[in-house]
């Protein structure tokens, strides 16, 4: 009984659900959506309908082209409906069926009194304003050229004097690998997609000051066939070397832009540059020898001690200057989470290779020496020496004819030094900051 009452109740309601929906009113638009639902209000310009899902929603007549059944408007009100909803292009295919879900396009302008709806503005690309500053900062990392196999070289030739005569050398002296990098750039943005800029980056490191050390000791006893000697020497040579790069590199740059979503891009970016390159290259050392004789005759008779030792202490150092042109290309991702801010991730390759080093160097030490016999008395002396001098950075390869190799070295001369057996290989010193670089930074559009 209470199911057969259940059901003379359901089959009323269902029957005004069938009947009511078959007369509610559809609405075409151009982009193939078909909205149902209770039209509340119209007018020339806009539809505003009721629909089960999405509520409320007030539709611009340019996006509709059919409206089903028809608007009962008066004959000028359907001439301009007729006129402005006529379809452009032919309807969907009869395989596509209509979709109920509906997410407007966004339009590129809006009829007068129309209300934007959340849903138009996914997908929608944020408009790029004129004018951009792009600030970054991040490390580089560079070949170095002659400046780096220099370094290797020496401390080859370190290891090599040590096996050949089982000597003790040391030689701590770090290459130059990296190198800290700010960016600061002006960008115009000729399009959402393209930009050029013009910018300025500041690149500087300066190497841990190493350590070289050069020991010889040696002793010894030798006959004079009416007396002998016995002898100590030490012979200490030790040096701290210190390099300084800065490069002022003035860019500029070609940006293409690849949206991704509405509010973040990948670009990439390709252009020249001139870059204001400075060295400097400072080294402190000392340099001691000490020599001392102690002479006895045949029956082991003390005679005197004889003693020769020398020491100086001092500062070599050098600043050259050298410009040259450039190319760097590069790949970046920004993310913008405001209208008006960017973040930014941006990696990049940089060729810049400086020859013709030219500046002034300078080279000031102490000295002090004492020397003669216990049984005479000694004498001693001391001094300062300072020299000045401007040239060029030059490249050469010292052969050692024991070892049989070649070692580079660079170093401040007025002029090309002399090729020989000894010094081979002679040419401009050449330093180069090609390599990668990853920065990240903030872009400020105004």
């Amino acid at each position: 009984m209470k199911k057969a009452l259940l059901r003379f109740l359901l089959y009323p309601l269902v029957l005004i659900f069938i009947v009511s929906f078959s007369f509610a009113t559809k609405i075409h638009l151009k982009n193939g959506y078909t909205i149902t639902g209770e039209i509340i209000s119209f007018d020339e310009t806009s539809v505003t309908i009721r629909t089960p899902v999405l509520g409320i929603m007030n539709i611009a007549r340019y996006k509709i082209t059919k409206i089903e059944p028809p608007l009962e408007v008066s004959s000028e009100e359907k001439e301009l409906t007729n006129e402005i909803i006529e379809p452009e292009s032919p309807e969907p295919k009869a395989q596509n069926p209509p979709r109920e879900a509906f997410i407007p396009q966004q339009s590129k302008t809006k009829s007068a009194g129309q209300k934007p709806i959340i849903t138009d503005f996914l997908g929608t690309r944020r408009a790029k304003k004129r004018v951009s500053l792009y600030l970054s900062g991040g490390l580089t990392a560079i070949d170095g050229g002659d400046l780096n196999s220099v370094i290797r070289d020496y401390k080859q030739l370190v290891a090599d004097f040590n096996d050949f005569y089982l000597t003790s050398y040391t030689g701590d002296w770090n290459e130059l690998k990296r190198i800290t990098n700010w960016k600061g750039e002006l960008l115009i943005n000729i399009s959402s997609s393209f930009s050029f800029g013009l910018g300025v980056e500041y690149l500087n490191s300066k190497i841990p000051r190493g350590n070289i050390t050069l020991n010889s000791p040696d002793s010894g006893t030798v006959s004079g066939g009416a007396y002998y000697y016995n002898y100590t020497l030490t012979d200490d040579y030790q040096f701290a070397p210190q390099q300084e790069l800065t490069i002022i590199p003035l860019t500029f740059n070609f940006y293409y832009f690849i949206p991704i979503g509405n509010i973040a891009e990948i670009f990439v970016n390709a252009g020249v540059s001139y870059n204001l390159g400075t060295l400097k290259y400072n080294e402190t050392y000392i340099s001691e020898y000490e020599y001392q004789a102690d002479y006895y005759g045949m029956d082991d008779t003390f005679w005197y001690t004889y003693i020769d030792d020398y020491a100086e202490d001092g500062t070599y150092s050098y600043s050259v200057k050298c410009n040259e042109a450039g190319l760097q290309a590069g790949l970046g991702f920004e993310i913008k989470p405001f209208s008006f801010i960017s973040l930014v991730v941006e990696g990049s390759y940089r060729r810049v290779n400086f020859k013709n080093w030219i500046g002034n160097g300078d080279d000031n030490y102490d000295w002090a020496e004492q020397w003669g016999r216990s049984d005479l008395g000694y004498s001693t002396d001391s001094g300062s020496e300072s020299n000045a001098w401007s040239g060029q950075i030059w490249y050469y390869e010292l052969y050692d004819s024991d070892l049989d190799n070649q070692y580079g070295f660079l170093s401040l001369h007025e002029e090309a030094p002399e090729a020989d057996d000894f010094i081979k290989n002679v040419r401009a010193g050449e330093i180069n900051i090609n390599g990668f670089s990853l920065r990240a930074g903030i872009k400020i559009s105004f």
